[in-house]
């Protein structure tokens, strides 16, 4: 019987793999010791002990507690489904404590859904932020070398994720959503303009973030 608190690309008979392409934004290595916030995410953090990572699936009350831990013991931290409600006040308070767990060189990895997405509105649970709210929040938090990528066409199992800029935005309309334009719009200058425009406007976004401590 399937565990209806799971997201479904847990649920489903897909390779787990699929759900954690997200790790190739981060640069593990052998050996890399990570959390992954999200208790729901145990088989993601399963699947990278199999990888040689060493990885902790936490939930957001096992995390906070965590927060606590003044000690740098992590390569990386990754929230691959974003912050909960109950954290909306307090993102920038939890990103800094959590700057703090990183070890040198250390990322920390966190997905957004898109504020104002021309796509279809993203579930109300999910962290809410745009491309420009979330450079404010990690660089307030202490972060820096920060880089963002857009995500379709969900953040459970994505299809498609690239880095935020003109090039890639073209690239991923012209060779992998082409056949989802209108029919004049299948035209590549018009598509250099529109991915141009849709940058700030895609559903779903990850970021990944050094912290200033961890980066000196």
């Amino acid at each position: 019987m399937q565990n209806q608190n799971r997201p479904d690309f847990l649920a489903s008979e897909l390779p787990i793999e699929h759900s954690a392409d997200w790790r190739f934004l981060l640069p593990l290595s052998e050996n890399s010791k990570g959390i992954i916030v999200g208790r729901e995410l145990g088989d993601v953090a399963q699947f990278f002990n199999t990888l040689k990572f060493s990885a902790q699936a936490m939930d957001f009350p096992e995390f906070e507690q965590e927060l606590r831990n003044a000690s740098a013991n992590f390569d990386f931290i990754a929230l691959p489904l974003g912050f909960p409600d109950s954290f909306s006040d307090r993102v920038v308070e939890a990103l800094a404590a959590a700057s703090r767990l990183l070890r040198p060189k250390g990322r920390i990895l966190l997905a957004f859904s898109n504020r104002y997405t021309l796509w279809e509105a993203a579930p109300a649970q999910k962290y809410l932020s745009t491309p420009m709210q979330i450079q404010k929040t990690l660089k307030q938090a202490g972060y820096c070398e920060i880089v963002l990528y857009a995500a379709l066409s969900n953040l459970t199992l994505p299809e498609y994720i690239f880095p935020l800029n003109r090039q890639a935005a073209a690239f991923a309309l012209d060779h992998r959503y082409r056949h989802k334009l209108p029919f004049k719009a299948r035209n590549s200058q018009i598509i250099a303009f529109l991915a141009t425009f849709l940058l700030n406007f895609f559903p779903f976004y990850f970021a990944t973030a050094s912290s200033k401590n961890s980066s000196a």
